[in-house]
């Protein structure tokens, strides 16, 4: 009787670090290596925190690549305001981005790696790398597992390389300051990107990569809008009455432009980055790279997890009149004139029909409204009345 033959463990040996990197089989045609090291730790011996990353130089001996590593801390969201209230089924969707305190650390600059099955250094497959977003404040390299977009490109018969790799948040990550930038520690968490890129340079050829065809891929923060084209970010802009009776227009552009800043942010170093984003537009300065601008469908449903305690059109209505922007009060209003449907059409898991996963009874409404709110206005704003879902 024949023995049945096993999948043989794809492992990889890389020169750039020293190193054999041990990955699991993760589907029939997918290889996945989870959680390579591309910097040094954040211990004095090595590589102190809120310091720039150094890259690692010795051997990195074998690594067990089959498992998530730590996330960064983020400063949002602490467990019991956003995973307590949640069903277990709808918090672990929320894992990724935001991760519980035991899911984290500050050892987490690592990187993932998603090929075809069987790839050699001959493959030379294009590369896409992945950068989450979360406006520099919350996400994890977790977010958006590479597997299906390598088997879909498979299917298409133009297969690819997946990589994501973790980057210092909030104020581990963009702290800012005179003294900051003066000692090199502006924008730490782009220069953990650019150390990634680096060590990605050196080693995605043994991974079956072409380093000459990298592609970055973001979202949100992750697609660096505001190095490149806040000015253009004209949408953003939530007013308060108060704002409105007492400024003049040009101060109310001015406060909604500036309306949803956050506190950790990049910002003009010098360095890495070498100019304000209206400058290197208005000199040319910046890089003359070929780019392709998407949009994101359903940016609303981020914001519905922690408010499953409304289920009815009274308590939703509750939620908008205590609101103190403009928008939210002209919302609150209209919510009992315009028909559910076209209130939920569009924004708000737009893939799905009828009440097909809804979280709550009034997910998808609350969707659509806070989705026009934070700049991705859909159907509250522009009704077609042809979609009626």
């Amino acid at each position: 009787m024949s023995t049945p033959s096993r999948t043989p463990t794809p492992t990889v040996t890389i020169s750039s670090p020293r190193g054999t990197i041990i990955g699991a089989t993760e589907s029939a045609n997918i290889e996945v290596f989870k959680g390579i090291p591309y910097a040094e730790p954040p211990v004095p011996s090595n590589s102190p925190r809120l310091r720039p990353p150094q890259p690692i130089t010795t051997a990195l001996g074998t690594v067990h690549a089959t498992s998530y590593p730590p996330s960064m801390p983020s400063n949002e969201h602490p467990r019991d305001k956003m995973h307590n209230p949640l069903p277990p089924n709808i918090a672990s969707l929320l894992s990724p981005t935001i991760p519980n305190p035991e899911q984290s650390s500050e050892d987490c600059r690592t990187l993932n790696i998603w090929r075809p099955k069987n790839s050699t250094p001959d493959s030379n497959y294009p590369v896409i790398f992945w950068i989450y977003g979360g406006g520099f404040q919350v996400g994890s390299s977790m977010d958006l597992p590479g597997g299906p977009i390598v088997n879909d490109s498979i299917t298409l018969k133009m297969p690819v390389v997946f990589l994501s790799a973790n980057y210092r948040l909030g104020v581990f990550g963009f702290l800012a300051g005179k003294q900051v930038k003066d000692d090199g520690s502006a924008n730490l968490g782009l220069q953990d990107q650019r150390l990634a890129l680096h060590r990605v340079a050196d080693n995605i050829k043994s991974f079956g990569g072409d380093p000459r065809k990298v592609t970055l891929w973001g979202q949100s923060a992750g697609r660096h809008v505001r190095l490149f084209t806040k000015w253009l970010s004209t949408t953003v802009t939530t007013r308060t009455r108060g704002s409105l009776y007492s400024k003049t227009r040009h101060d109310e552009f001015r406060s909604g432009y500036y309306g949803l800043s956050l506190f950790y942010l990049p910002r003009p170093d010098g360095t890495v980055v070498t100019a304000s984003p209206e400058d290197a537009v208005s000199h040319g300065t910046y890089a003359n790279v070929p780019f392709l601008i998407g949009n994101m469908e359903d940016e609303g449903s981020t914001f519905v997890f922690n408010t499953t305690n409304i289920s009815t059109t009274a308590q939703v209505s509750g939620y908008l009149s205590r609101s103190t922007t403009i928008e939210m009060r002209i919302k609150h209003r209209s919510i009992h004139w315009c028909p559910s449907t076209r209130m939920m059409r569009r924004s708000g898991l737009r893939s799905t029909t009828s009440s097909l996963n809804s979280l709550y009874p009034q997910s998808k409404r609350l969707a659509a409204i806070l989705g026009g709110l934070y700049g991705s206005p859909n159907s509250p704003d522009h009704p077609d009345g042809n979609d009626e879902r």
